[in-house]
C-alpha cells in the first residue's frame, strides 16, 4: 500500500468521498473561503479552465462567527454553486461550524483530501496539489511553471493594498518577515523559507506520508512545512509570483492580519516606522554557532557549546535528548534524529530565547549593518508591489 493508498484508508476527511467529481484534469487547486468576495475566486476559476485544473473552493465558517459574517459566506456560497463548470467543486460546509481550534486548517484539510483522492484515482496529471487563498491573484505561469521532484514548493509573494497606511504596515511586516529567512539562511538552517498558506505546493505522496494539513486555527501552512522537511524538499520558487491582499483580520490569533493591526497602530505615532522592532543579529549568529555545534555532536557524538546556547537548547529539552542520540544511533542516523528535533518550531523558539541576551533591535536601523550577503537574501524575497509593476 503506497502513502496515498494507506493516508486516504487510514487519515482522510471520509465524508466528501461522495463529492468526487468523475472528470479528470491536468491539476488542482484548493481554496479555503470564509467572509469573502467572490470576485478574486472566480478569477482564479478562469484560469484553472483556461490550465484544464479543478478549483476546490470549500466554503466554511468557524464557530463564534457573527451573524453578518455567517450571511456574507452565504452569498458567496449562493454566487459560486450558480457557476455551471467542470472545473469548479464547491464543499458547502454552512451546515455546521468548524471548530474554533480547527478552523482553516481543517478546511485546507478538506479541500486537500478531495486533491488527493482525484490523484490517487489517476483524475489529475500533475502529483503536485496547489494550495491558496481568496485575496490572491495568481500569476499567468502558476499552473504552468515546471516543478519537479517531491516534497513541497513555496512559491514568491508580493503583498497589495489601495491604503495608504495598511501599505506602509505590509511593507515593514514584510521586510521583518525576509530579514528571518535571511537570517536563518545565514545560519545554515534548513527552515529558511517564507510559510504562507496561499503560495504552497505540495507533491501528493508528500502530503499523505506527512498525514495531510494539520487542524489548526492558525499557522497550519508554517506545521504542515514542518513535517515535509524532515523527509522531503521544501524549495523557494521565485519564478512563480503570487500577488496577496494585505488586510487588517483578527480572524486568526497571529500571523500577517493581526501583525499589521499592532504595526498599523504603531505607524499612527510614528510614521516613519523607524520604531519597528526587529530581531537583534546576534540572535542568528548564535544560531548558527548553536547548529554547528549540533552537526559537530551529529558527526563525532560528542557536544560542545557555550554556556548561553547550552542554556537555550536545555530550555528546549537537549539535555534529556543528548544521550538518547548518542547512545542509540550510528552518525548518519544521529544527523537525521537531531536535524529533526531540532525543527521550524525550536528554531523559532532558540530565535526568541536569545532576546533575554540580544533585545530587538529597530528593523530599519539593524539593516544599516547586515553583511551584504544577509541583505542580498533579503532582497530576493521582499518584493513589493513597487518591484513587480
Amino acid at each position: 500500500m503506497n502513502a496515498s493508498a494507506k493516508y486516504l484508508a487510514r487519515y482522510a476527511e471520509s465524508h466528501i468521498e461522495d463529492q468526487l467529481p468523475v472528470d479528470n484534469y491536468s491539476a488542482a487547486i484548493v481554496i479555503p473561503a470564509f467572509n469573502e468576495s467572490p470576485s478574486a475566486i472566480l478569477t482564479i476559476h478562469a484560469q484553472a479552465v483556461a490550465a484544464g485544473a479543478l478549483l476546490i473552493v470549500v466554503v466554511n465558517y468557524p464557530e463564534h462567527t457573527s451573524l453578518a459574517e455567517i450571511a456574507h459566506t452565504r452569498s458567496l456560497l449562493e454566487t459560486l454553486t450558480s457557476v455551471n463548470s467542470r472545473h469548479l467543486l464547491v464543499l458547502d460546509g454552512m451546515d455546521s461550524p468548524l471548530p474554533r481550534q480547527q478552523g482553516v486548517g481543517l478546511a485546507r484539510k478538506i479541500g486537500t483530501d478531495i486533491a488527493l483522492r482525484l490523484y490517487h484515482a489517476n483524475q489529475l496529471t500533475s502529483p503536485w496539489l496547489y494550495m491558496t487563498d481568496a485575496d490572491v491573484m495568481l500569476p499567468a505561469n502558476y499552473f504552468s511553471h515546471p516543478l519537479d521532484g517531491s516534497g513541497a514548493y513555496v512559491f514568491a509573494h508580493r503583498h497589495r493594498t489601495d491604503d495608504h497606511t495598511i501599505r506602509r504596515a505590509i511593507n515593514l511586516y514584510d521586510q521583518h518577515m525576509a530579514y528571518y529567512i535571511a537570517g536563518l539562511t545565514f545560519a545554515g538552517s534548513r527552515h529558511a523559507y517564507p510559510t504562507l498558506g496561499s503560495t504552497i505546493a505540495v507533491h501528493a505522496e508528500t502530503y499523505a506520508q506527512v498525514r495531510g494539513f494539520p487542524r489548526k486555527n492558525a499557522g497550519e501552512d508554517f506545521y504542515l512545512l514542518n513535517k515535509i522537511v524532515k523527509i522531503a524538499p521544501v524549495r523557494y520558487c521565485p519564478q512563480v509570483l503570487v500577488t496577496v491582499t494585505a488586510r487588517l483580520s483578527q480572524r486568526v490569533p497571529f500571523g500577517t492580519g493581526p501583525a499589521l493591526e499592532k504595526i498599523s497602530e504603531l505607524l499612527v505615532g510614528e510614521s516613519s516606522g523607524a520604531s519597528y522592532m526587529s530581531y537583534n543579529f546576534n540572535a542568528f549568529e548564535l544560531l548558527r554557532e548553536a547548529l554547528g555545534a549540533l552537526n559537530q555532536f551529529a558527526t563525532t557524538g560528542q557536544f560542545s557549546a557555550s554556556k548561553p546556547i547550552n542554556d537555550i537548547l536545555n530550555t528546549l529539552g537537549w539535555q534529556q535528548r543528548e544521550a538518547l542520540f548518542r547512545t542509540r544511533y550510528q552518525p548518519k542516523q544521529r544527523r537525521e534524529a537531531v536535524l529533526d528535533w531540532f525543527d521550524g518550531l525550536k528554531t523559532l523558539k532558540f530565535i526568541h530565547a536569545t532576546r533575554l541576551l540580544f533585545p530587538d533591535l529597530p528593523l530599519l536601523e539593524t539593516f544599516s549593518v547586515l553583511p551584504s550577503s544577509v541583505l542580498a537574501t533579503i532582497a530576493s524575497h521582499y518584493l513589493c508591489e513597487a518591484n513587480h509593476t
